[in-house]
């Protein structure tokens, strides 16, 4: 009985527990059930914070200036191009994003000689020197450090030899530079497998433009003289060297467009001294030629307009003069025909003959014209002389008449 008891008292004891048969856990192994318990739950919920931030970690977003190219195990995906929004990838090295900026204009100094991989076009200066107010150019050009091009001779550009029958007057010229590139649309995957190196300052592809623009500027400076670089044709020269460039990198399918800006040209600094010299002597030159020039034009504008004025005035004295000789003969062949009817009318009448008659009409006739002349022609009369003759000598006038009617007479 008392065995009995002592087994209904446990069982009364675990009244929770369903199963009669299992018997009650002590104290110590009660609370590691309960620990593993609760560590179960909390690694559970760690797994579901894990997963949660797995996926959230996947989640990146596109901006509006850039172009994310996706990568699976290093190899572009088919249809990988992802534009501006938010998406989703596996992590890394599963999946990959490259980004690659898009609308934005890069710009590369292209000054001076940085180091071999860096070709530029513009004498080699450090920048301690470039700061220094007095800075001296070394005594000789240093042709390892120095960048410049070649320029064509002028004698050759015009056709001309020498009499030793070479071209003479080749020179040196130094050119800086800015390359301002940018990504066209749609080049992204271009850009991508053909120049990305991953580096912020493209590096590569930097490399590349310059060593282009160089190849471009040495051979367009081989069609140009000095002068048209320095002082005449800039502009055309770098749209020349823009064109051939573009021209270059369009033979590799970048992705990309560039445009040019010359940003300095210089001559060789030992000489400059003598190149500005005789570039002030050009200038000078050819201010005096276009004052001469504007000089002459001014003279023969003058000139021309003088000519028309007396051609304008010789016609209107020409028409005077004719039309004062038509009145003179029409006035005479008036006096001519009274003076014939005259003479017949005495002749018919028996007062005279005919001849006779005519002569001493005509006689008069002759005086009173004369008379008319003669003070015509003494109105106009600055000086008049009448000199003393013999007897047997006729009397004669000496006048003095001025020759331009429009020159005021001198009082005395």
């Amino acid at each position: 009985m008392s065995d009995h008891h002592h087994i209904h008292g446990q069982c009364s004891c675990n009244s929770d527990n369903h199963n009669p048969d299992i018997e009650p856990l002590d104290p110590g192994s009660q609370a590691l059930s309960d620990a593993l318990k609760f560590s179960f739950m909390l690694l559970k919920l760690i797994m579901i914070l894990v997963l949660a931030g797995f996926i959230y970690s996947g989640f990146y977003t596109i901006e509006a200036n850039e172009v994310g190219i996706e990568l699976l195990f290093g190899r572009v995906k088919e249809g990988g191009l992802l534009r501006t929004g938010w998406h989703w990838k596996w992590p890394s090295p599963i999946e990959e994003i490259v980004r690659i900026p898009v609308d934005v204009d890069h710009k590369i100094m292209v000054d001076r000689v940085d180091g071999i991989d860096k070709p530029a076009m513009w004498y080699y200066v450090t920048d301690e020197q470039r700061l220094k107010d007095n800075y001296y150019p070394p005594q000789n050009i240093q042709f390892i450090k120095d960048g410049y091009s070649l320029t064509a001779s002028a004698s050759a550009l015009k056709g001309d030899k020498s009499e030793t029958d070479q071209m003479v007057d080749y020179n040196l010229c130094h050119t800086n530079w800015t390359i301002t590139w940018n990504v066209i649309e749609g080049g992204e995957l271009k850009v991508f497998e053909k120049v990305w190196d991953g580096t912020p300052d493209w590096k590569k592809l930097t490399t590349i433009l310059r060593t282009v623009l160089a190849d471009s500027v040495i051979t367009v400076s081989a069609h140009y003289d000095i002068e048209d670089i320095i002082w005449g044709s800039s502009e055309k020269f770098k749209l020349e060297v823009q064109d051939y460039m573009k021209e270059r990198l369009s033979r590799f399918d970048y992705g990309i467009e560039v445009e040019l800006q010359l940003v300095g040209k210089e001559t060789p600094q030992q000489v400059k001294t003598a190149f500005d010299a005789a570039n002030s002597a050009e200038q000078q030159a050819e201010k005096l030629k276009n004052e001469a020039k504007g000089k002459s034009e001014e003279i023969m504008n003058q000139a021309t307009a003088d000519a028309a004025n007396i051609l304008a005035q010789a016609r209107a004295y020409a028409d005077t003069v004719v039309q004062s000789a038509r009145a003179d003969a029409d006035y005479l062949t008036e006096v001519l025909a009274k003076i014939d009817k005259a003479a017949k009318e005495a002749a018919q009448s028996g007062k005279g003959e005919y001849k006779k008659v005519y002569n001493d009409l005509m006689a008069i006739t002759v005086d009173q014209l004369y008379q008319e002349t003669v003070r015509v022609v003494m109105a106009n009369v600055d000086q008049a002389y009448a000199p003393t003759t013999s007897g047997d000598k006729p009397d004669q006038w000496r006048i003095f008449i001025n020759r331009d009617p429009s020159i005021k007479k001198t009082e005395k």
